[in-house]
């Protein structure tokens, strides 16, 4: 960069030239350390910003998980173990991370994806909590005596994939929002005491490869999926 004519001076006794280039040289070590300070004061803007974007990463990850465990000991709550079969209230404790409780897989991000505690002869219901687990992929409760009415929430689990009730205590209809889970292939719900007709939502679950209906007081189940190629189906008692 040159400096502008009327910089050319003398400059304590130095001629026109060397006053130039000193002049020169200092402008230029002046802009070379404005410029080291500009990059200086962006590199300690990128550093806060990645430290506020760690932080605020950690934050929603303590989060989820306080999330996920506040809904599995919700569960806890609502279930009354057998005498033989406490597994639940020993091993589920606070004192552990909920990804080493017993039934529960996790992945990486420390979301719990699959919830599996079947033929625990476990007594109870499923509370609405159990619906903020959103990384949940398979739930198996099968093999259980849960009962009362099937949630209406399943569908807000959306990564969910594998559903079993098998071989519990439900009673009432089947709510047609279970069949907005977009991801859902395989849904067993057999071996229960659900009654009234199958759900015309059926449809909206595009995924559905096995539908496990047996064993309910379902009406006209006969024509339900008949048509259906792609689906095994077992909708009535064999």
């Amino acid at each position: 960069m040159a400096l502008p004519p009327f910089f050319f001076t003398e400059f304590n006794g130095i001629n026109d030239l060397g006053a130039w280039e000193f002049l020169n040289r200092i402008f230029l070590k002046f802009l070379s350390r404005c410029r080291e300070r500009t990059l200086y004061l962006y590199a300690k803007l990128l550093l806060l910003q990645s430290l506020i974007a760690c932080l605020t990463a950690i934050a929603d990850a303590t989060t989820n998980i306080t999330t996920d465990q506040s809904a599995l000991v919700a569960l806890k709550s609502h279930i009354s173990t057998t005498e033989h079969n406490n597994m639940l209230s020993n091993n589920w404790s606070s004192d552990t991370s909920i990804c080493n409780w017993a039934g529960v897989t996790c992945s990486i991000g420390q979301r719990v994806t699959g919830l599996n505690i079947f033929n625990m002869d476990l007594t109870g219901t499923i509370p609405p909590q159990l619906g903020n687990l959103s990384f949940l992929i398979s739930l198996d409760l099968q093999g259980n005596k849960f009962g009362g009415e099937l949630p209406t929430w399943f569908h807000l689990l959306l990564e969910l994939e594998y559903l079993s009730l098998r071989n519990n205590s439900f009673t009432g209809s089947i709510p047609g929002s279970l069949f907005s889970s977009k991801k859902l292939r395989t849904l067993v719900l057999s071996h229960n005491s659900l009654q009234g007709l199958v759900p015309a939502e059926y449809g909206n679950a595009t995924l559905l490869e096995i539908l496990n209906l047996g064993y309910n007081k379902l009406i006209d189940s006969l024509d339900f999926c008949g048509d259906d190629l792609f689906l095994f189906c077992e909708l009535f008692d064999v």
